[in-house]
């Protein structure tokens, strides 16, 4: 039997909607029914208190991540916050063995990607409002000048989405549980027609 590729998930929304916690939950919940997991992107900013190197990011000096694009070992970078992210290229290789993951992005990293790897999955979270955003934000412990570029870029991220609709998925993290269901749902029903 021909070996079938693996899928992409790609998991964005604006910074502080609570991406990274859902998706952690919905791969606590699939556990090893499925041969998923969440891609460790690169980030030369610092960790945020509770962050683990090599778990929520690979956090790199501003050097190291200039040598790794250099090298082409991304499979897209984007700046976000004046920080830099990158996806790890190697996933490409992984989903022609089957594996599938979840990445989580920025729009801008999400429309680099849908460019690079065919047949993405592509999912938007939205918090309720900006309201709940900038709560979420001032928990999060992040700086009133930081909470402000965020909220400024997440109204702009809403509108860019609501008037160019670039993910086929679209969520609201109102309820957390609901929210993860609706990610769990949509997970299982793709990977489930591999």
């Amino acid at each position: 039997m021909e070996k079938k590729d693996g899928k992409i998930f790609i998991v964005s929304a604006p910074s502080g909607t609570g991406k990274t916690t859902l998706v952690n939950s919905v791969l606590g919940s699939i556990g090893n029914k499925y041969n998923i997991s969440k891609v460790i992107t690169y980030t030369n900013r610092k960790p945020r208190p509770g962050e683990k190197d090599g778990v929520d990011y690979n956090f790199i000096s501003p050097e190291e991540f200039n040598e790794k694009m250099k090298d082409n070992f991304f499979l897209e970078t984007t700046i976000y916050s004046d920080k830099y992210y990158g996806s790890p290229a190697l996933i490409k290789e992984e989903l022609k063995l089957g594996k599938s993951f979840v990445l989580l992005v920025n729009r801008e990293g999400t429309k680099s990607v849908c460019g690079l790897l065919s047949n993405p999955v592509t999912i938007w979270l939205e918090p309720p409002s900006l309201e709940v955003l900038k709560s979420r934000l001032l928990k999060r412990g992040d700086s009133h000048s930081q909470i402000e570029k965020r909220l400024n870029l997440a109204e702009q991220e809403l509108k860019e989405e609501k008037n160019h609709r670039l993910f086929k998925y679209h969520i609201i993290n109102d309820v957390f549980n609901k929210a993860a269901d609706g990610i769990l749902q949509i997970v299982e029903t793709e990977l489930s027609r591999l």
